[in-house]
């Protein structure tokens, strides 16, 4: 009976002897990946054979070649570890120079010395330095001291995609949402902005958010926008802010909510955000969410209108035109309002036809407000147009000829950056 149990307790111990390599071939896969999984499964298929040859030696009662492959499991287990902790600090000496180099080119990009952040980073990024190949991405899709080449761009972006880095993913998602370097594909770049979003970053949330409220790539879906923003908001982007403090004021995928309008668009001003500098600066002109106040609404729209935002120019302007919580002048309307119409506002163009048909600020001309309000609607064709109605009524009592002059003076003032020109040339020779 003893003897029964004793063999039964031999096996057992066999069995468990063989399963150790196979427990190592999962453990190595694990923790260090393909390339030393596969060495992990050459040496544990000779741990196998010699526990095999072990125990058939034992069972035989050669109890001294038992022994000496014992002896060997520990040896063979030993030498590769050895290796490989060589291996590591050889892995991580190169890391340190690595990052040193990386570091270098950093400084050099801070200083405009692109040229040697290029030479320091291109190397590394051939070697899937991943910082290094989304430096050289962002240089070359900007033109930092070389051509602007968006195509390098994207396959740079797409080596760091690749290794799953999230800034890569988003980038490489813009890069696809306006064809730079690539064909136009919103799908292509929800899928990146996907991509990225679920390893929590602020400005691919931001993005996804984007398209979801416009169906761009993906099913319109407001409650899903208002989510993405929210997880933005989370991490202090200020765009995020500015988009679902839209969505508060408008209703869309939340309650609508005026004070949680003002709350967010505030949180963004503050940071310097342009959008939302503007949107809050309308809610204190109507006083929703808010304590109207026309100072403060003004001051807000120059704010944003310092930066160039095209809808803060035209609503500054409009202040300064009707002398609400700044001083009334013609002349700053007129001025702000060829800014924005520059930018090809809509409601620019509208209200610098007004000021031309009226006189205000600028010698009374139906010819230019006539050039004006057609390019006014051809950016608002909506049905309740002002700047329709207003052109057909003028248009009935001009002559041909004023009509014609209009015309060929919108094709000039539709040129590229040349509205302004356009008009100052206009008015010389009248």
């Amino acid at each position: 009976m003893i003897e029964k149990y004793r063999n039964k307790a031999k096996f057992v111990a066999g069995l468990w002897l063989l399963s150790l390599p196979l427990l190592a071939v999962v453990v190595a896969f694990a923790k260090h990946g393909q390339r030393r999984s596969i060495v992990w499964a050459i040496l544990c298929s000779t741990l196998m054979l010699l526990s095999a040859c072990a125990l058939y030696l034992r069972s035989k009662g050669r109890s001294t070649l038992w022994l000496l492959l014992l002896l060997l499991l520990p040896f063979s287990v030993f030498v590769p570890i050895v290796y490989w902790r060589l291996e590591d600090r050889s892995i991580s000496g190169n890391e340190i120079k690595a990052n040193a180099d990386f570091a270098k080119g950093l400084e050099a990009t801070k200083i405009g010395d692109f040229a040697t952040a290029i030479q320091e980073w291109q190397a590394l990024a051939n070697r899937g330095y991943v910082d290094a190949q989304t430096g050289l991405a962002v240089i070359y899709a900007n033109g930092h001291g070389v051509p602007q080449d968006y195509k390098e761009a994207v396959r740079l972006y797409r080596l760091a995609a690749n290794q799953g880095n999230a800034f890569a993913q988003t980038s490489l998602g813009a890069m696809y949402e306006n064809g730079h370097g690539v064909i136009e594909d919103y799908k292509e770049a929800a899928r990146f902005f996907s991509l990225a979003a679920n390893q929590g970053h602020a400005e691919a949330h931001k993005n996804l958010g984007v398209m979801y409220a416009s169906g761009r790539g993906i099913s319109m879906d407001a409650n899903e926008a208002a989510r993405q923003f929210s997880l933005a908001v989370a991490q202090g982007n200020s765009d995020a802010q500015a988009y679902l403090g839209a969505m508060y004021e408008r209703g869309l995928g939340v309650a609508q909510d005026h004070g949680e309008a003002a709350r967010l668009y505030r949180q963004a001003a503050d940071k310097g955000n342009a959008l939302a500098q503007d949107s809050l600066g309308r809610l204190y002109e109507s006083g929703e969410g808010v304590v109207q106040d026309y100072k403060e609404a003004a001051a807000l729209f120059r704010l944003a209108a310092d930066q160039g935002d095209d809808n803060a120019l035209t609503n500054l302007a409009r202040m300064h035109f009707i002398g609400q919580g700044v001083d009334q002048s013609n002349e700053e309307a007129l001025r702000l309002n060829r800014l924005a119409a520059e930018l090809g506002n809509s409601f620019a163009l509208y209200h610098l036809g007004l000021q031309y048909s009226m006189g205000r600020g600028v010698v009374h001309s139906d010819i230019v407000a006539y050039a004006l309000w057609g390019m006014s609607i051809a950016g608002d064709p909506s049905e309740d147009s002002k700047a329709k109605d207003l052109r057909a009524l003028i248009g009935k009592s001009m002559p041909t000829q004023d009509i014609e002059a209009a015309e060929n003076l919108a094709l000039e003032l539709n040129k590229p950056n040349n509205l302004q020109v356009a008009l100052d040339q206009f008015e010389k020779i009248r």
